[in-house]
């Protein structure tokens, strides 16, 4: 946090922005050691009242799918009658987000593979075992591409 966060005091809004985040209530021990740094000490009381308004707003399950499909970590700070739908709804983004990213890692690769069989000082043996590394990233890619094709949509 900077000087100026620190000694503006709205801890309750910090909070507010730490639960709204999917942050554990200990992140006010990243704060607290910041601001030690200004002589500022943050409100406890304050911060959690705003981070229990904030993780409200969090663990939405809608927003479980949006936080995995970002590839962002969960923390577990769900906890209530939404928490299960949240994480379930969470390991969907995830999963998707994760199925793009190895798609992405593929097409890279086989981008780099075809540079390669487009030269003209490789071996014939050289050739061949790109040519085979080359089938099965595309049979992989079909797989993931078929499973993508699956996502639900938000």
């Amino acid at each position: 946090m900077s000087q100026e966060q620190c000694k503006q005091g709205d801890w309750q809004g910090v909070g507010y922005s730490d639960g709204a985040s999917g942050y554990m209530v200990s992140r006010i021990q990243e704060h607290q050691k910041a601001c030690a740094e200004y002589g500022v000490t943050p409100n406890l009381n304050e911060y959690q009242r705003g981070w229990e308004k904030g993780i409200v707003q969090y663990c939405v399950p809608s927003n479980g799918y949006q936080v995995g499909r970002q590839g962002k970590s969960y923390y577990g700070v769900c906890t209530g009658p939404d928490s299960e739908a949240f994480v379930r709804n969470y390991q969907i983004g995830q999963r998707e987000y994760k199925v793009e990213e190895r798609l992405r890692e593929i097409e890279k690769k086989i981008e780099e593979i075809d540079k390669k069989l487009s030269k003209s000082d490789i071996t014939r043996q050289e050739r061949e075992t790109l040519r085979y590394q080359r089938g099965d990233l595309q049979s992989e890619r079909n797989i993931l591409n078929i499973e993508s094709s699956g996502f639900r949509r938000w």
